[in-house]
């Protein structure tokens, strides 16, 4: 039999590689590698059929393989599939393909957070509110990323809602002054981040002489149409047993994370709290209201 050279190189131009290379990237725009089975299981990464048709049977596409750079959660890929930022040695496959946190947790945006047990997630306060507690230093990324706490989780300590929605002309005039969910969780919030953290510093007891009021009570009192107590957002504050007022404006003053801080009269402190407090100060004569924010001391 004679031996055709030809005809055998011919077959050999003719026939495609059999394997891929390793490591490359999955087929179908997959963010993921071609490894082997058993390297894809030991980095806890998930393995999808058909998307490395070259490789052996053990090589497989190997995605969703979980990452962590300074505490930031990540995913393994190639560099030209990240949209964040890459660490390299943290992944399997070749040194392009590496640790990608993307750009919400660069900036720390969604992280899950705790404080004193309470868990939460990091948000923007100058795009996202919270209804809840917002504390900070829980959070990695710029100082507008704070962890907002869950809800039902974040306790009041000194003060309860019962306290800030009863009121004795409601009682009197049979006003229906039960506020929404939506409100309660407003003065749960104004209440762990405003109400409770002046009360520690007072060191004394504090009575809350109004507190959420429904459009009709608002009325009834004479308060004003855009007032922050029909949002659940301000209480009026008086000492207890033990304290002066001048004391209560001081450690309203030493807080100092209020949305308003209102001297009224010089007989009670009005005290409001949002997501972004302007920490302003107004002084009530009776009549008007004077901006004294930078000149409260001679108003104490």
């Amino acid at each position: 039999m004679r031996f055709n050279s030809e005809l055998v190189l011919s077959l050999l131009i003719a026939v495609p590689s059999t394997f891929a290379a390793l490591n490359g990237s999955c087929a179908n725009g997959r963010q993921g590698i071609c490894i082997k089975t058993g390297t894809c299981s030991s980095y806890s990464g998930t393995t999808t059929n058909n998307n490395c048709p070259q490789d052996p049977a053990d090589v497989k596409c190997c995605e969703n393989i979980p990452c962590s750079f300074n505490g930031m959660s990540g995913n393994c890929m190639f560099e030209s599939q990240c949209d964040g930022e890459t660490h390299p040695n943290l992944c399997p496959g070749g040194s392009n393909f590496k640790c990608c946190v993307r750009k919400s947790n660069v900036t720390g945006v969604g992280q899950v957070c705790t404080d004193q047990g309470i868990s939460g997630k990091c948000i923007d306060v100058n795009n996202t509110g919270c209804s809840t507690r917002v504390v900070t230093g829980r959070c990695p990324g710029p100082s507008n990323v704070r962890c907002c706490l869950n809800a039902n989780n974040a306790t009041p300590k000194y003060f309860t809602i019962n306290e800030l929605i009863r009121s004795d002309t409601a009682t009197r005039q049979g006003i229906d002054n039960t506020p929404s969910q939506a409100i309660r969780d407003k003065l749960n919030f104004l209440i762990v981040n405003c109400l409770d953290p002046i009360r520690e510093i007072f060191g004394k007891p504090i009575i809350v002489t109004s507190g959420y009021r429904c459009e009709k009570l608002n009325q009834a009192v004479g308060g004003a149409a855009n007032s922050q107590h029909k949002k659940g957002e301000a209480a009026d504050l008086v000492p207890g047993n033990g304290g002066t007022l001048k004391q209560l404006y001081q450690a309203i003053i030493k807080f100092g994370n209020y949305d308003q801080f209102i001297l009224e009269n010089s007989s009670w402190a009005h005290v409001s709290y949002t997501t972004n407090p302007r920490r302003q100060i107004l002084y009530y004569n009776g009549s008007s209201y004077i901006d004294i924010t930078n000149n409260y001391q001679n108003y104490i």
